[in-house]
């Protein structure tokens, strides 16, 4: 079961996970875009779990999982878990786990994503 103590909208997402640890999450990412909060829950080998809320507090799972089938590039055909967002402009990116044991990176290249300035809000 998920034991983080991340914060969202100044309530603790801990408090409001019951049902994630129902569907036998044990990673779960909270994050805000397009006007909702979005919950993702690792659910091993059935994909990562969807779930939105409009104040962090009652969550919706949506209808279907993501990565509940594996990918078919080279390094990508296990499940993928462990998920991360990154929120920039209107649009999320979704980071995840991949286990292949063939994709190797050098950790002294750069690695280069372009992200907009967030967005200040009072």
């Amino acid at each position: 079961m998920w034991q983080g103590k991340q914060t969202v909208a100044g309530g603790s997402v801990k408090r409001s996970l019951a049902m994630a640890s129902q569907a036998c999450g044990t990673i779960a990412k909270a994050f805000r875009s397009s006007g909702y909060y979005w919950l993702i829950v690792d659910q091993s080998e059935k994909g990562l779990a969807v779930y939105r809320s409009t104040d962090a507090t009652r969550w919706t799972k949506q209808p279907e999982s993501l990565l509940v089938t594996p990918g078919t590039g080279e390094d990508d055909k296990v499940h993928g878990g462990h998920a991360d967002a990154v929120v920039s402009g209107d649009r999320a990116f979704l980071f995840y786990l991949i286990c292949s044991g063939r994709l190797t990176c050098d950790p002294d290249q750069p690695t280069h994503i372009r992200l907009s300035t967030p967005d200040r809000r009072p």
